[in-house]
Formats: C-alpha cells, structure tokens, sequence
C-alpha cells in the first residue's frame, strides 16, 4: 500500500500538477525528490518544497543513477510532455535499449509501457499511478458543475465515444471534437490544447462543439491518464465550445474547484460518463 512508503521520487513534466503533487506528499510526511525534465520543469519549482534535479528525458543513466544515489525505489510520473523526435531525444545506451523500436513506431501508450515495465522489471523500481496517492483529482460519473448538456449535444457525445472507441486500439490520442454529428478533429501529436484551438476554425454555426476526452482501451494506469483543468476550459471556452466529456473514475481534474468555477462561469458543461456507457443520458 502507499501509505506504507517512506521515500519517493517524483518525474516532473509540464505544468501544476507535479508541484501540487510534492506539496501534499511533504504534507503527508513522505520524503521526496523530484526530477525535472528539462524544458518541461525546473528545479527552481520545487524550491522550499523537496530537493530537485534536472535531467534530459534521453539521459536514462543520468536519471536512474539520481534514483539510486538517493535509495529511492518508488517513483510517481506526472506532468504533460511531447513526444520528442529520434533527434531531440538524444537517447544514451540505456535509454536505446529501454525504447527499442517503440521510440519510432506505435504509440504513447506502448511507449510508456515499455518504459515501466523496463523500471520495474530491470531497475527494481515501482512505478505508482498518481491515483493512489491523490485521489480526489479522479471524478465520478455525471455532471461537474452547474451548466446542464444542451439540447442535441448527446448526438455528439454519442459520435465521440464511438469514435475514440475505434480509435484507441490504435493508440493515436484521447480526444475527438464533435459538432452536430460531424468530427472536427482528432488528437493527435499535438495534444488536446492544440486540438481544441485548430478546431476552432472548422465550428459550425449554432450550438458549440463538444470535446469528448477518454483513456484508450486497456491504457496504463501508471502515466498520461485524461487530464483536464482550468486551461482546458478557458480555451474551449475561447473557442466557443459547448462543453466537455470525460470518463469517469479515469480522468483526472486538476484544480477541480477553480475547473467547475470557470466551466460554469463561461456556461460549459462538464460531463463524466460510465466508460461502460455512451454518455446518454
């Protein structure tokens, strides 16, 4: 159990979560690290919080002689990054071994597995989802906030789901837009921000377009589950969305109070579904 865990190390991307993240377990008496990776996160964020290092996400030895100079064995992935190309990764020996051929071909999700399988079965670590340890960032089923699913927006509900469920034994991405029935867009490589902002230029008239963000079909707990926050809504809200569909119990909200607040605010439904169902309500 995690409660049981005296030391760990967090892998720090980009944005809040990784800080809110050392905060609670400082709070909760653990001893930690974290270990930034370089243009994503900054040793200088951790400051007053726990002891902080950076280090190239393709310098593998680099990163687990960190873990082992400090006798951690448990560690915790947080934060966004992107998929960097063969060139930007600089992968040392360690990290080509690590990757193999799942660096240049399949997807995020088959990469991270080859990732903590590796650490777990090579390196003796254990790699914790950040569900155990922060559970109140998972959502349950239905409604988030105050703004109810508009008239029509189930059509899109039910096309984005269908649409993600084909789509995520491919390992492509986690969301699709939506509007009167028709995709806009789906998640690529670019990230659902991106995603919300380039389909902002193919938004019918009428009633907004819907993003309909899901895990992939049998994804990893351990790393990149759906994320959403306040910069999630800001810019569908920017992009005249309507609203926003997550899965419940696989989706996780960070800042959850300040999300709802805006979301209602700016009049955008937020929607948890039972991943067993299509979100019709």
């Amino acid at each position: 159990m995690f409660a049981d865990i005296d030391k760990i190390a967090i892998v720090a991307g980009e944005g809040p979560l990784p800080i809110r993240l050392a905060e609670s377990l400082v709070s909760r008496g653990k001893e930690v690290a974290a270990l930034c990776i370089d243009g994503y996160s900054n040793p200088t964020d951790f400051t007053d919080i726990c002891p902080a290092e950076a280090f190239r996400l393709g310098n593998a030895k680099h990163a687990i002689g960190i873990l082992k100079e400090r006798d951690i064995s448990n560690l915790v992935l947080v934060g966004r990054i992107n998929r960097p190309t063969w060139r930007d990764l600089r992968p040392d020996s360690l990290a080509i071994r690590i990757l193999g051929s799942a660096a240049l071909s399949g997807g995020d999700d088959a990469l991270l597995r080859r990732v903590i399988k590796y650490l777990e079965q090579k390196e003796g670590l254990t790699v914790w989802p950040i569900t155990d340890i922060l559970e109140e960032l998972v959502v349950g089923p239905g409604l988030l906030g105050g703004v109810s699913v508009p008239d029509g927006a189930q059509e899109d509900i039910a096309r984005g789901v269908t649409v993600l469920r084909e789509m995520g034994p491919l390992d492509i991405g986690q969301a699709v837009v939506c509007q009167h029935g028709l995709v806009l867009g789906v998640e690529a490589a670019e990230g659902t921000d991106r995603l919300i902002r380039r389909c902002a230029d193919y938004r019918r008239p009428g009633r907004g377009p819907v993003l309909v963000k899901l895990s992939k079909p049998g994804q990893i707990d351990k790393a990149d589950l759906p994320t959403i926050g306040p910069n999630t809504i800001l810019g569908a809200a920017e992009s005249k969305f309507s609203g926003i569909v997550v899965e419940a119990e696989r989706t996780l909200v960070v800042s959850h109070e300040e999300t709802i607040r805006e979301a209602d605010s700016r009049g955008l439904f937020i929607l948890a579904i039972d991943s067993a169902g299509d979100g019709r309500q």
